[in-house]
């Protein structure tokens, strides 16, 4: 999971005053992924790629959006890219070993 340090280094926080409202919206961007994405925690503890693909998608494209209307201003919304991804994700699936050999 991502974590307020790395959303910090990301977006270039250099104090600790927003932590608590940092945590916040990390929590609502993960449970707006478990909510949008079937079985998204038994893919995200399964599946390194998914995992990645998961985080990357709070880090660059959830938490810029949140942070910034951190003060209730009116959200400018998840933009094309952020949907897009978000779709794969939705529509990601964890292959199956063949144990057929």
């Amino acid at each position: 999971m991502v974590t307020v340090q790395q959303v910090k280094d990301y977006l270039r926080i250099p104090f600790n005053d927003d932590d608590t409202a940092i945590q916040a919206m990390l929590d609502a961007g993960n449970a707006y992924l478990v909510n949008a994405i079937d079985d998204c925690l038994i893919k995200y503890t399964q599946n390194e790629g998914f995992r990645k693909q998961a985080d990357d998608w709070i880090l660059r494209y959830w938490m810029p959006v949140a942070y910034n209307d951190r003060e209730g201003q009116g959200a400018e919304g998840l933009g094309y890219v952020a949907r897009s991804v978000l779709t794969q994700l939705q529509m990601y699936e964890v292959e199956v070993p063949n144990d057929s050999n």
